[in-house]
């Protein structure tokens, strides 16, 4: 990793670290509550020019598209419990998988019974700011899609690397599925969410980079011209 990729990853760590500082507090209460807290927001480091740098690091190169992307070949879903990444969010619990982690993670008074099976809790999905009381309506999202991954410079790597980027806790967040669903394999300039746009292109840029991936050419415009349009540095919606 770059010194830049580990100045401006800094960035995304410590709001996620902050999430489950905060959400540990919240679990360690007694009382329900009928409100989930703040879902999980990535926010962009105003110094764009940092940004720019790391979107720079990351080479342009079209997609490779072809039959070779099986989904089989990326193990998702594994047990997290004695992973360094999310012991902070699954703190002893045993048992945990990704998705369980990432319900963990992104909900608030999430209660866990045997095995690590989601009991009750209360969730906001971020990409659309919607309410969630049972798990049931929840998928969890790749950030930067497994095939998009594959047909970007990832086709040739092994098991074990396929099976960290699929359960990397920067790469997931839950989402409501008819989202997950319409977002399917696309990059950010064919799909971005409604909420926080600057935040999920500035984790896109982060993941490509760290797992040094490439971007077509209209995917690295897009991503210069939302991170330097000035209503994303200042938290307001772009589109």
């Amino acid at each position: 990793m770059s010194r830049l990729s580990k100045t401006v990853g800094a960035v995304l760590v410590a709001v996620l670290a902050a999430f489950t500082t905060w959400q540990a507090a919240q679990s360690a209460e007694e009382t329900p509550t009928q409100e989930p807290g703040p879902s999980v927001t990535i926010r962009v480091d105003p110094r764009a020019a940092d940004w720019l740098a790391l979107l720079d690091e990351i080479p342009t190169r079209p997609e490779v598209n072809d039959d070779g992307y099986d989904r089989d070949e990326w193990r998702h879903w594994v047990s997290v419990s004695d992973d360094p990444k999310w012991r902070p969010v699954v703190r002893g619990r045993s048992g945990c998988d990704t998705r369980e982690g990432v319900l963990i993670r992104d909900g608030w008074k999430v209660r866990t019974g045997k095995g690590c099976r989601i009991v009750s809790g209360t969730w906001r999905t971020n990409y659309d700011q919607r309410r969630h009381t049972s798990p049931a309506t929840i998928q969890i999202d790749h950030i930067v899609p497994l095939k998009e991954a594959h047909e970007s410079g990832a086709a040739s790597w092994p098991a074990a690397k396929k099976e960290e980027f699929a359960n990397d806790p920067l790469n997931v967040v839950a989402s409501t599925g008819s989202l997950n669903s319409a977002k399917g394999n696309k990059d950010i300039a064919e799909w971005r969410p409604e909420h926080d746009r600057c935040g999920y292109v500035a984790a896109w840029v982060l993941i490509k980079q760290e797992y040094g991936l490439s971007m077509d050419a209209l995917e690295k415009q897009t991503a210069r011209r939302i991170l330097t349009d000035p209503a994303c540095q200042k938290g307001h919606p772009v589109r």
